[in-house]
């Protein structure tokens, strides 16, 4: 027992012109675990950004440690600014935005080894780095975060 609309509408589907679309890719949307990584890299980096560059005398009072002084807290701002800008370009859809979030990273871990002298203080943003492109591996589809990059 069928129901009358199904039969109407395949009739109806019958009827419509044929639209091919050869050589157009439709863009695909990526994972929400990706969307969701993504966002709270760009809310982070727009906090550790305004914190850096607007409060770092408030800041190094709070700290209490005596060898680390307003600039360190300014150098991490412009850092975050670098970081923010790469996270927003991943954002669109473009792949040099990883290689900016890489130089991040590397100034970023620089200047920790250099205030701490530790070595987790270096390699911890290049484990953010390795976990970044382990989340753009997530696929939505057949096609993964990584790979819709251009």
């Amino acid at each position: 027992m069928s129901n009358w609309t199904e039969d109407q509408n395949k009739e109806q589907m019958n009827d419509l012109p044929e639209v091919k679309n050869e050589g157009v890719e439709m863009p695909s949307k990526r994972h929400g675990c990706v969307t969701a990584w993504l966002l709270f890299g760009l809310i982070v980096s727009a906090i550790g950004a305004l914190m850096g560059l607007g409060f770092s005398d408030l800041i190094t009072q709070l700290d209490g440690v005596d060898y680390i002084q307003p600039s360190y807290y300014i150098f991490t701002g412009f850092i975050a600014i670098v970081e923010f800008v790469g996270l927003l370009m991943i954002w669109k859809k473009r792949k040099w935005g990883f290689h900016v979030v890489v130089i991040a990273a590397m100034f970023n871990g620089t200047l920790g080894y250099l205030v701490n002298h530790e070595w987790l203080s270096f390699t911890t943003p290049f484990l953010n780095v390795f976990l970044l492109y382990m989340v753009l591996q997530i696929a939505k589809g057949p096609h993964t975060a990584w790979s819709q990059l251009k």
